[in-house]
């Protein structure tokens, strides 16, 4: 009975009804969608990171006054080696490079690591003279391989560092790197911006904990980290903050619901005097107004999933060219849920202030 009486009195208003409707639908799709996202981005991400090597990189305790490793703590790592694990210092600076024959110039950021190192992460091998850059930073300045470039007034003649099967582009994010030895003649020695250790995944907490134990025995020097994880991190609060964003949008929406409802109170005075004059208790009436607010909370929640969704679905399958992971589905709980119990909440009002309405002055109005 309840239920059939509110739908009738949600069809009697079709405008009101219709617009808090379309308040919840965008509600929970500004809830849902941010976190839809950054969940299949997090998932694409731990696929990638799925294989058995591991990337950890340590870099220097600014916070405690270190900013740079020396050769010696570099040195120290090497009791790691017994883990079978690579340790690759590097060296880092933003310069300036000239191309196009000196008329162009542009800031990279500058990696140098030993001429070993090199070999074994990208299969080139790189002389004092040439330095190594991606296909895609090539690509962007328009550069060729073999062109010359100009760095601190010396030539560097371009080795293109191949994108596929290639560990220092793909996991450590360098694309464009020249020797250890050339970076210290142009850029100075003040020592490596961090090191990387490449590993066997099943041995990368313990090899965290002996790196740090070997370079902070006597100071806090490093502090360890894998950019995998602490990007899913950046991504899961990044996910959060903008559906908290959205879940303002959606109290908004149930404000405006409880709006409509109180302009539902005034209008339908008579009728609740009415009711009230045939036996309707106050329980009754405060049923039928959460009655109404339920329909139009369950309906909006899940056009709103449903939406969602297909949007999240086609932003992340041919926008970022993923695969949405069944781990999406628990944002259309938390969408459903979260809309459903905001409408009714604030619908506890208007349905009280109703309930309340004495019937003999409901009947004069």
């Amino acid at each position: 009975m309840y239920f059939e009486m509110a739908k009738r009195n949600l069809m009697r208003h079709k405008l009101m009804s219709f617009l808090a409707f379309m308040g919840i639908v965008i509600g929970v799709v500004a809830l849902s969608i941010f976190g839809i996202i950054g969940e299949s981005v997090k998932n694409g991400l731990n696929e990638q990171g799925d294989s058995k090597i591991s990337y950890i990189e340590i870099i220097p305790d600014k916070e405690h006054g270190c900013f740079y490793f020396s050769e010696e703590d570099v040195k120290k790592l090497d009791r790691l080696k017994k883990f079978n694990c690579e340790i690759i210092p590097i060296l880092s600076s933003d310069e300036v490079i000239k191309y196009n024959r000196g008329r162009n110039e542009t800031m990279l950021g500058l990696y140098g690591l030993r001429k070993n190192d090199i070999i074994r992460l990208t299969n080139a091998e790189l002389s004092d003279t040439s330095i190594g850059m991606s296909s895609y930073s090539m690509e962007e300045l328009g550069l060729k391989n073999g062109e010359n470039i100009e760095l601190k007034n010396s030539k560097f003649k371009i080795i293109e560092l191949k994108d596929n099967n290639n560990d220092i582009i793909d996991n450590l994010g360098l694309d464009c790197i020249i020797s250890d030895d050339a970076f210290k003649r142009i850029c100075g020695n003040a020592g490596y911006s961090k090191i990387i250790i490449k590993t066997n995944k099943n041995l990368e907490s313990k090899i965290k904990n002996e790196s740090m134990k070997l370079l902070n025995d006597k100071e806090n020097k490093a502090t360890v980290s894998n950019s995998l994880t602490m990007f899913s991190s950046i991504i899961d609060k990044l996910s959060l903050f903008l559906s908290a964003i959205g879940g303002v949008s959606l109290i908004v929406a149930s404000t405006c619901i409880g709006n409509v409802m109180i302009m539902g109170v005034v209008e339908r005075t008579k009728e609740i005097g009415v009711m009230k004059s045939i036996g309707a208790s106050k329980k009754d009436i405060m049923a039928l107004f959460l009655y109404e607010a339920f329909i139009l909370g369950l309906f909006g929640c899940i056009v709103g999933t449903i939406i969602s969704f297909t949007t999240g679905y086609i932003i992340v399958k041919y926008g970022i060219g993923l695969d949405m992971p069944l781990s999406t589905l628990k944002y259309a709980f938390y969408g459903i849920s979260v809309g459903l119990l905001l409408t009714l909440i604030s619908a506890v009002y208007p349905a009280y202030k109703a309930s309340r309405l004495d019937p003999i002055e409901a009947l004069r109005k």
